[in-house]
């Protein structure tokens, strides 16, 4: 899908194309370290450009090297919406599940089931394309002025009904919107 960034250099569409050929496990940790990633550089873009004491504050075991502060501050900045702090905190639970938690590898257990489930912005800025729509793959809608009102893909809403399609679509509209504003200098804040 185009929406995970094809042409980006800083993320290989790859890296999304091969949550396909993947475990679940590695999807889910896979999946939440792009979004981590592109965090990280909204945050970052917003910031006083001195690559020293970011890069230090950054690192793993830095003051803003976990994903959970990292969320809380992008929240604090304005770069996401309540909705998306709280979508972001399920996205990260379930990436800790996945990575602390040996008996859990599917998507199918319950708990993680129940959380991707509770992923909200996918049911509102994802989409299934209009019958009058041109579109027949991929598309990202906008207003005259430019503001993305929803993203969607042919499919979509079968997509969605499955806790691991729903959880990487939520990643990959993450990516995209964390990525745009990085791109695009005139995004205004929150991105979702």
């Amino acid at each position: 899908m185009l929406w995970y960034g094809a042409g980006d250099t800083r993320i290989d569409p790859r890296a999304f194309e091969q949550l396909d050929k993947d475990s679940d496990r590695a999807a889910g940790l896979v999946a939440a370290a792009i979004v981590e990633q592109r965090l990280e550089e909204a945050i970052q873009f917003w910031m006083v450009a001195d690559s020293a004491v970011q890069q230090s504050l950054f690192r793993p075991s830095g003051a803003l090297g976990a994903f959970g502060v990292k969320i809380d501050l992008a929240y604090l900045m304005g770069v996401i919406s309540s909705a998306g702090r709280s979508d972001l905190i399920i996205l990260k639970s379930i990436r800790n599940d996945f990575a602390h938690r040996l008996e859990l590898d599917s998507f199918e257990i319950p708990t993680i089931r129940d959380r991707c489930a509770n992923l909200r912005l996918v049911d509102t800025l994802i989409r299934e394309p209009s019958p009058s729509s041109p579109f027949s793959g991929s598309f990202v809608a906008k207003t005259p002025e430019g503001k993305i009102t929803h993203l969607g893909h042919k499919g979509i809403t079968e997509d969605l009904a499955h806790a691991r399609q729903r959880y990487v679509l939520a990643a990959q509209l993450f990516s995209y919107l964390l990525g745009r504003g990085v791109y695009d200098k005139d995004q205004s804040k929150p991105y979702f």
